[in-house]
């Protein structure tokens, strides 16, 4: 039985992947976005207001946004703004990470908080999960990593990978028991 518990425990380990980045993870099914991992830099100090940007953006006519204060990070953000942005125009897109902020915020840790993105357009909502797979590079600050865009898999899909990994493990107990 402990064989089995390990096993479940290292597949949930490779799905949800240790990192010292920040990973923005979008479950399709759901509509959600969350972050996880933590990352640490520097913003660019304008004036008392602390400025961290992330981007990935070709040419945009416009944008939509989710607004993530308060719930994507578990540090306490005083800020202005704090959002993604989705950015569209001449059939390109992109994503931004944005913030600017009244004290200065060093680490970041992602809170794995799921927030809803089902309010923005069908083109937006097709950018952001077109971006799973991608990474997004800071462009204002220093130190911070590039943010990588993960999809969350569906809970049939961890129940796949679950089962596999038992059958696997059975295959192996079952030789064990012939050799012996």
């Amino acid at each position: 039985m402990s064989r089995i518990m390990l096993m479940v425990g290292l597949v949930f380990a490779l799905v949800a992947g240790a990192s010292a980045e920040l990973t923005l993870n979008i479950d399709t099914g759901a509509k959600t976005i969350s972050f996880s991992g933590t990352d640490s830099g520097i913003a660019l100090d304008i004036g008392g207001i602390y400025l961290l940007n992330w981007y990935n953006q070709g040419p945009a006519s416009s944008s939509q946004s989710i607004d993530i204060a308060g719930t994507a990070f578990e540090e306490t953000i005083e800020s202005e703004t704090f959002n993604v942005y989705i950015y569209a125009g001449d059939g390109t897109g992109g994503l931004q990470l944005y913030f600017d902020n009244f004290a200065d915020i060093t680490t970041l840790t992602g809170t794995g908080t799921a927030i809803s993105y089902s309010g923005l357009g069908a083109d937006y909502q097709r950018i952001l999960e077109g971006s799973i797979g991608s990474t997004i590079p800071l462009g204002v600050g220093w130190g911070y990593s590039s943010i990588n865009v993960a999809s969350i898999p569906e809970p049939a899909t961890l129940g796949l990978l679950a089962a596999g990994g038992i059958a696997l493990l059975r295959r192996r107990n079952k030789k064990l028991e012939i050799k012996n």
